[in-house]
């Protein structure tokens, strides 16, 4: 017996060797286009005495207070700001059909005049119970599942899945977009004239502050965080896919979907305009420029490249602003034998991915405005 019980653990050994040895590194690295990147726009906001304010909004899946901290951190180093050990978390309260405490954390890095604030915004209040309830009779099934099988219904079809399907309940939809709301009104009555802002949106997030923004623009504390825009960084963008559900003419190019992103961009092309009509030409030339990145992992299956027609503007190239488009592509785990890789990973891991942060930070490509 103690020998079979010794074979076995060696097996065990030896399979787990065999695992850990066929893990092997994906270094696809590419982008189209350009950006100048983070550290040039937070230069040119110090200089005009301005900070930076960095809004990060996660998507679909079960998040906690504190998300950001991993991507805020690794923006902080490459930028090479200190921590002012200033977190605050703000109750934002939801009594839209239901009462929901949703968070506002909100922390900063400075270094001389350079200053970023991060505006972390959790909404997972708002879907957690719900989901909860509606699949505990199929959490008893967890005990006959196998450990791969089990990990993906969890986190992928029972965390993750049901928050973008009760996004599209037009009924449910402004309980999930409240605290958003709540964010963008916030940052939008406390950005200075010279400050700029920076989106920084995963997956179903990046449409729900779009839809967010758009919906509530006649408000003056979202016409000023709309006009401060100046960078949009999507992580794990999903707009190619939601687009299909948006418009009425699906599948003809040559009249792409009035979707939220580009209602967006026209209106920040707008305001922008109206700005620089009634202060004169801007001091810096950046300034009527709108930025708009989507990193991509190729093995995250939930992300999509961006073409120009998905976010720019109709009148593009008409007036004083211009938008542009890049994509950036790395992935964001290790593969085993280049046949896998962890699809979770591949979808949560962008402010993991060093390369990635680093081209965030410094720019890459033609080093556009």
């Amino acid at each position: 017996m103690l020998r079979v019980k010794s074979i076995a653990a060696f097996a065990v050994l030896l399979l787990v060797a065999v695992c850990l040895s066929s893990c092997a590194p994906l270094l696809y690295h590419a982008h189209d286009s350009g950006y100048a990147g983070l550290d040039r726009r937070l230069g040119e906001a110090a200089t005009n005495g301005g900070k930076m304010h960095i809004v990060v909004v996660h998507g679909i899946g079960d998040h906690a207070i504190g998300y950001s901290e991993p991507l805020a951190d690794a923006l902080a180093a490459q930028l090479k700001l200190a921590s002012q050990n200033d977190s605050t978390t703000n109750d934002l309260i939801n009594t839209n059909g239901i009462t929901v405490t949703n968070f506002l954390r909100e922390y900063s890095f400075r270094d001389g005049q350079r200053t970023i604030v991060f505006h972390e915004v959790t909404w997972t209040p708002t879907t957690t119970n719900i989901k909860v309830d509606a699949f505990a009779k199929d959490l008893t099934l967890n005990r006959h599942r196998v450990l791969v099988n089990r990990s993906l219904k969890t986190t992928l079809m029972d965390e993750s899945l049901p928050d973008a399907v009760l996004y599209m309940n037009p009924g449910f939809r402004p309980r999930m977009q409240a605290p958003i709301l709540d964010t963008i009104k916030r940052v939008g009555n406390t950005a200075g004239t010279n400050d700029v802002i920076v989106l920084i949106a995963s997956s179903l997030g990046s449409k729900m502050i779009f839809d967010s923004a758009i919906e509530s623009e006649t408000n003056a504390h979202v016409e000023r965080f709309i006009e401060r825009t100046t960078d949009i960084i999507m992580l794990a963008n999903q707009l190619p896919l939601l687009h299909l559900g948006s418009g009425t003419d699906v599948g003809n190019p040559s009249q792409p979907p009035d979707t939220a992103a580009r209602k967006y961009l026209r209106s920040s092309k707008r305001l922008k305009t109206s700005r620089m009509a009634r202060r004169g030409p801007p001091a810096n030339r950046h300034e009527a420029v709108i930025h708009v990145v989507a990193a991509t992992d190729p093995n995250d299956l939930l992300s999509y490249p961006l073409t120009a027609a998905d976010v720019v503007p109709d009148d593009n190239n008409s007036g004083d602003v211009k938008v542009t488009v890049s994509n950036i592509y790395a992935h964001n785990a290790w593969s085993i034998l280049f046949l896998f890789e962890n699809p979770e990973a591949a979808h949560d891991n962008y402010d993991q991915n060093s390369w990635l942060i680093k081209k965030l930070v410094r720019g890459y490509g033609d080093q556009l405005q």
